[in-house]
């Protein structure tokens, strides 16, 4: 907490009054300035020519202690006072009183006009349906169904719909129909828009909404707006509630929806693209938003809620990550060409290209294959949304473009590494290619600064504007090659595992987009007055350090477990099972074709850990350059990794092959033997798995530049 000057009154905000009050009250009786505060104000005046010169001083260093003991904002509210009463009654009217307590408008309270009937809304809120059947059985309680609370204007089916109790709902829609449903609050809700806003649960909305027992479709209810003009599915898109928004659009009528007005029906699908309920979304494209029949100058505010798809990376194939085996299922499973919206988990879809694949894949189908068909399906959804998208965009002339933001958009979408969105945006218009911001940075600045690789390889498909792109600068005078320069985001250096891997990966952007730009851009200096390798070496002087910190640390480890193993495969050499014969020195198991398996893997282990030892030594005796972070550090890594894992597997082989010479004339051998070769095995599964994708990584990343074209 921040002090005043003097080091004794705490500067007031908006949460410590009581706490400042308190304080400032003690001061200014220490400075004999109490009284001045708890005088009239009247009896106060800054005229020269009304009260003594001592009252007017005493008045205004009160006032100036007071003044001096607020924040900049709290200051600005009680400059233009002129006592330091008036400033003192004003902070204790302004802050003494916002920290008292009210009820939550949203979640409503019960007025005093229905305290007779709290019987009822306790039963209510615990969610006991046969005491509410009981009390409505009594002769007060068919009154107090339609009773509306004087605080809020709320009935009991209000409150119900709040609590969520589905049982309870059904009661008091079956007592209460239409008449009940149709009740409104005093912001004109009923209880079927609150359910759609605060709860969004479907069930309590299925009560309502379908008469079970006339089978039929309450569409009127659907149809009702509250005091802001907004139908129940619009309230429930606005909070993001996907199962009951995918319900109320199912049921609410074609009708209903195509007679909401034109900014309602684009609201809410700005709302759909927003909370990611994009099945929706394309519905209201297909059905209520026909782009022939929209007027020319309403088609910018369609896109405008549509733009949010730059920002939304994981809607997009390009923003999901996969593994080997995820991408496998994710190119074998088909989904449907046309979407049936339902708020119902409907996998009818979910199938593979042939009865023989189902079986196959049977033993996976709980390694997250339905997230994986919900991804594909949102990616088919996306797809068939930009189709739209591409229509608009070729009805936009360069003004609505610009008012419609589709220019930043395509910046989002560099920003966010979504190659779908560039290149759906780029067919309609190829001139939105060329989108730049106020500091002269297009789509494949954007794409260098925040490392995006699929949309950066986009430049090798562009013909004769390419020589622009290479020789284009900013604001402030970088080309391509000095945002190359730059260290990238977080999200992307930490994408590798360790710092060395991380640095290679900087040092190959800088590399793919040195082969971009001309020879002319590698010499030239920006508005700092330098050089792209200067600004690098600049820039990751710092995750260079950490890079050589790393890998030594690495070495050091993986040294420490080389020496061992050297240890025993040296000793374990010389004290062969078995022992040796006393008049000749040979090994008495010498004849066993076991114990000549053993000798070789011992060798082989030996020979392998020495030769890792010495690679990691290598390592930390290296230089760590900017450049060997490049191929020799991780080569150096792979190369001793490779080693130390042959010695290990080695020495596993020579210890079951130890086991087998001792153990030869024995009746339990062969159970012994397997037993001890499969916990034999057991450093070698460990270890692998725990450094795999450390060679992966090294191995994929290593042999090529994955940032160029046709590398990944």
């Amino acid at each position: 907490m921040k002090d005043t000057p003097w080091g004794i009154v705490q500067v007031l905000t908006k949460d410590n009054y009581d706490r400042w009050k308190n304080q400032m009250k003690i001061y200014l009786m220490m400075q004999k300035l109490w009284t001045v505060v708890q005088t009239e104000s009247d009896s106060v005046s800054t005229n020269v020519g009304a009260g003594s010169s001592n009252e007017i001083d005493n008045n205004e260093l009160a006032l100036c202690i007071i003044q001096s003991a607020c924040g900049s904002k709290i200051l600005d509210e009680i400059s233009h006072l002129n006592t330091a009463k008036e400033a003192w009654n004003f902070l204790a009217w302004r802050y003494g009183s916002e920290l008292e307590a009210t009820p939550d408008i949203e979640q409503g309270r019960v007025g005093d006009n229905v305290r007779h009937c709290i019987k009822l809304y306790k039963c209510v809120e615990e969610g006991d349906e046969k005491g509410v059947e009981l009390f409505l059985s009594l002769a007060e309680g068919r009154r107090a169904l339609f009773l509306t609370s004087d605080s809020d204007r709320r009935t009991v089916l209000h409150v119900a719909a709040i609590a969520g109790h589905v049982k309870v709902v059904e009661v008091l829609v079956r007592e209460g129909e239409d008449i009940l449903l149709k009740m409104h609050d005093n912001m004109g809700n009923t209880a079927l828009a609150l359910a759609a806003y605060l709860t969004g649960k479907t069930e309590v909305a299925e009560c309502m909404v379908e008469d079970k027992k006339g089978g039929r479709i309450r569409q009127n209810l659907l149809a009702i707006a509250n005091n802001d003009g907004e139908i129940p599915l619009l309230l429930a898109a606005d909070r993001g509630h996907k199962r009951m928004t995918r319900y109320l659009f199912s049921k609410t009528p074609y009708k209903v929806l195509n007679e909401q007005d034109y900014d309602k029906r684009v609201l809410l699908l700005e709302r759909c693209i927003r909370e990611e309920i994009l099945d929706v979304a394309l519905g209201l494209l297909e059905l209520y938003l026909e782009l022939d029949q929209l007027p020319p100058e309403s088609l910018p505010d369609v896109f405008l809620a549509l733009r949010a798809l730059a920002k939304m990376p994981y809607a997009f194939l390009s923003g999901c990550q996969f593994g080997f085996l995820h991408n496998f299922i994710y190119n074998f499973l088909r989904v449907e060409e046309t979407f049936e919206i339902s708020h119902e988990a409907n996998f009818s879809g979910f199938r593979f290209c042939s009865p023989i694949k189902n079986v196959l894949l049977l033993p996976v189908m709980f390694l997250g294959i339905r997230k994986i068909y919900e991804q594909k399906r949102t990616h088919r959804v996306v797809q068939q949304i930009l189709s739209y998208m591409q229509i608009l965009v070729k009805k936009l002339n360069n003004s609505q473009l610009q008012r419609a933001f589709v220019y930043d958009a395509m910046l989002d979408a560099a920003k966010h590494g979504i190659v779908e969105f560039i290149e759906s945006m780029a067919k309609a218009d190829h001139d939105l290619l060329w989108s730049t911001d106020n500091y002269k940075r297009g789509i494949f600045s954007y794409a260098i600064l925040h490392r995006k690789q699929i949309v950066f390889q986009l430049i090798y498909n562009l013909n004769g504007r390419k020589d622009i792109i290479k020789y284009r600068i900013d604001v402030f005078g970088n080309n391509l090659l000095h945002l190359a320069a730059h260290l990238g985001p977080s999200s992307d250096v930490n994408d590798r595992a360790g710092a060395a891997l991380q640095m290679q990966r900087e040092f190959q952007w800088f590399k793919a987009v040195e082969e971009v730009v001309s020879l002319k851009c590698k010499e030239a200096r920006n508005d700092d007055g330098k050089k792209p390798r200067e600004l690098f070496t600049e820039t990751h002087k710092e995750l260079v350090k950490e890079g050589e910190k790393w890998a030594k640390q690495a070495a050091k480890s993986f040294a420490l477990v080389g020496i061992l193993i050297t240890t025993v495969m040296f000793a374990a050499a010389f004290t062969v099972p078995g022992g040796n014969n006393q008049n000749t020195g040979v090994p008495i198991f010498l004849d066993y074709d076991v114990f000549t398996t053993f000798l070789v893997a011992d060798a082989i282990s030996l020979f392998t850990s020495a030769t890792s030892v010495l690679i990691f030594i290598w390592i930390l005796t290296s230089r760590f350059a900017e450049k060997d972070f490049l191929k020799r550090i991780p080569f150096k890594l792979l190369a001793g990794l490779g080693f130390l894992f042959l010695s290990v597997a080695s020495m596993m082989v020579a210890f079951c092959a130890a086991l087998g010479v001792v153990l030869n004339h024995y009746w339990a051998y062969k159970r012994l033997f397997i037993g001890g070769a499969i916990l034999g095995s057991i450093p070698v599964f460990v270890l692998v798995p725990s450094q795999l994708r450390l060679i992966y990584e090294i191995l994929l990343y290593t042999l090529s530049n994955p940032i160029r074209r046709g590398s990944n």
